[in-house]
Order: C-alpha cells, then structure tokens, then sequence
C-alpha cells in the first residue's frame, strides 16, 4: 500500500518542480523581454513592459516558494510513510489538496477578470499605454491558465489517489 502512495506522492511533487522550474524560465524571458521592450521608448512598449514585468514578480513569487517549500514537505511524507503513517498522510495531504484543489476555481475568476479587464482597456479607452497594459494582461490571463490546467490535473489525480484505499 505504502509503496504506490510513496509512487503517488513522487510523481506530484515531481511534476510540482518541474512546472516551477519551467515557471521560473517563463519568468526570466519575461524579464527579458520586458527590458528590450523598455528600451524602445515606444508607450505601448513600456507599457507593455512594465506589465510583463510585474508577471515576471508573480511568477518569481509562485515558483521560488513552492520550490522551497515542496522538497522537505515531500520528504516528510515519505518520512511519515516510513514510520507507517499512511493513514495520517492519506488524511493530511487529502486536507490539503482540497484546499489546493478548491482555490483552482478563484485562479480562473482572476484570469477571466484579467481578459475582461483587457477588454475593456482596448474597447473603451484605447491609447498605447492601455493597449500595452491589455497585452500584458492577456499574457497573464493566458499564462495561468495553461500553467493551471496541468496544475490542476495533476492536483486532482494525486488527490484521487491519497484518497484510494486498498
């Protein structure tokens, strides 16, 4: 039994760490790409460029916690699964995942927000500045949703199995 939640538990915080990773590379092309938009002196540029900025600092303060967080949380599970504490680690980490789980709906409100909020930007005030500023929400807009929904899969498949009782 331990075997295949210690397999369960692997494989999600695996599949945690490399998303931070790819996030913290999204991250610095962000800032890469926000300094040679700054650079042009254009007003849609530097709009643009202080909004991927500021995803930029988003991103940086998701990945770099959950990376430092993940590893020893992991490992504590394992810990716990080696003592024989697969019933306290089924019931924890079950908690925690529905919370994990329930704030993926909030993270899509905060998305569709951000589009509407482009939206309006580009229908009802649109100058360079508020242009550049609707691009750069749509980035983000964009971003999480493809970062979330392989989060969220994966959440739900290792919910599912802290939940399996065999």
């Amino acid at each position: 039994m331990s075997s295949e939640l210690r397999t369960a538990i692997d494989v999600y915080f695996r599949g945690e760490r490399a998303e931070m990773i790819a996030f913290l590379a999204f991250g610095f092309v962000l800032v890469l790409a926000a300094v040679l938009l700054w650079i042009s002196a254009d007003r849609f540029a530097r709009a643009l460029s202080v909004t991927l900025g500021l995803i930029a600092v988003v991103a940086f303060s998701v990945a770099v916690p959950l990376l430092l967080r993940d590893g020893p949380h992991a490992e504590r599970l394992r810990e716990r699964l080696a003592q024989g504490e697969e019933a306290g680690v089924r019931a924890d980490e079950g908690a925690r995942m529905a919370v994990v789980n329930r704030n993926y709906a909030y993270y899509r409100y905060l998305y569709a927000a951000c589009l509407l909020a482009a939206a309006a930007l580009m229908l009802f005030w649109r100058t360079p500045t508020t242009s550049g500023i609707a691009v750069g929400l749509m980035v983000f807009a964009a971003t999480g949703l493809v970062v979330d929904h392989y989060s969220e899969s994966r959440a739900a498949v290792y919910a599912q199995q802290l939940q399996a009782v065999r």
